[in-house]
């Protein structure tokens, strides 16, 4: 089953990668990363507000069978999309091996300001209460339900829609670093607003509002990134961009399991959920220690 699993997974992590390189490479000339971004991921959080409801179904019905056919339809579907309508303009193949992706990729992290949104978006992904925290706290401590945890999602991804259009709108507008506080601003909002659920509806409404701030948060974090990378390596700068953020929602969901038992056992499940969406805050928080860098490396955006 691990195998099997691991595929898709692998699938998924290729696919995201090569999207987010296609997008540097058509948007960076042209100054258009955040609105491509804005139209990339409002498509992603669309499909996962239905993919929300249906989750939730199968979950609650034991219905697992559909749900891997579902994906094995969509995946033929993205292929035939992909064979169909992606085209790129073939390249002379290089006798010089990986060498110099290799050493322009390490000179990558030389430019101003790279290495340290990598940093920020490490710290800011960084999340204890999300997923299996939130996951534990809704279905079993509040017992909503597996149908109630999904419908959840759906307004989370309703919300990150909106936020994702919304940036397309306003995203050359502002000054990059007003959006680099507007970042971490949201982090905060988006991870403190969880302690006030106490019913469904509640959940609902701040679901939808967790997904704006959010997906705000997490596009400004991309863009910086895209308007940063080198062209030329922008697939593999990614690659390592999002290996971070995975490494950070990985190790801060173990960490924040961890603590919701530990604490549930000290103080209650109820306060326990409560330290746990304030760590998560407080960590979103932090970011605001690397701001004057950024500010020393990246001048420009403060002006």
């Amino acid at each position: 089953m691990f195998f099997w699993l691991l595929l898709p997974t692998v699938g998924i992590a290729f696919g995201d990668v090569l999207v987010d390189a296609l997008m540097v490479d058509v948007g960076q000339p042209r100054g258009l990363t955040g609105r491509l971004q804005s139209v990339q991921w409002a498509a992603v959080y669309a499909a996962m507000l239905f993919a929300g409801v249906a989750g939730g179904w199968v979950s609650s019905t034991g219905r697992y069978e559909l749900a891997f056919l579902g994906c094995a339809v969509l995946w033929a579907g993205s292929f035939a999309l992909a064979w169909r309508f992606a085209r790129e303009t073939p390249r002379p193949k290089s006798s010089e091996g990986a060498g110099p992706t290799s050493r322009e990729l390490v000179s990558a992290l030389r430019v101003p300001g790279l290495a340290t949104v990598a940093v920020f978006l490490f710290v800011w992904s960084f999340n204890p209460s999300w997923v299996t925290v939130q996951y534990l706290h809704v279905t079993q401590t509040l017992g909503f339900g597996e149908q109630v945890y999904g419908n959840a999602f759906s307004f989370f991804a309703a919300g990150a829609v909106v936020a994702s259009l919304g940036y397309g709108a306003y995203c050359r507008a502002l000054p990059m670093g007003r959006l680099v506080n507007l970042a971490i601003i949201t982090g905060v909002i988006g991870y403190g607003i969880y302690v006030h659920v106490t019913s469904p509806e509640m959940l609902y409404v701040v679901s939808f509002l967790g997904g704006i701030a959010n997906m705000t948060g997490t596009l400004i974090q991309l863009d910086i990134a895209a308007r940063l990378v080198p062209i030329r390596v922008a697939a593999s700068c990614f690659a390592l961009l999002m290996a971070l953020t995975n490494i950070a929602a990985s190790a801060s969901e173990a960490l924040g399991a961890s603590l919701y038992e530990w604490w549930g056992a000290e103080v209650g499940m109820v306060r326990a959920y409560e330290l746990v969406v304030a760590l998560s805050a407080l960590i979103a928080a932090a970011c605001w220690l690397l701001v004057p860098r950024l500010k020393r490396e990246v001048p420009q955006w403060w002006t």
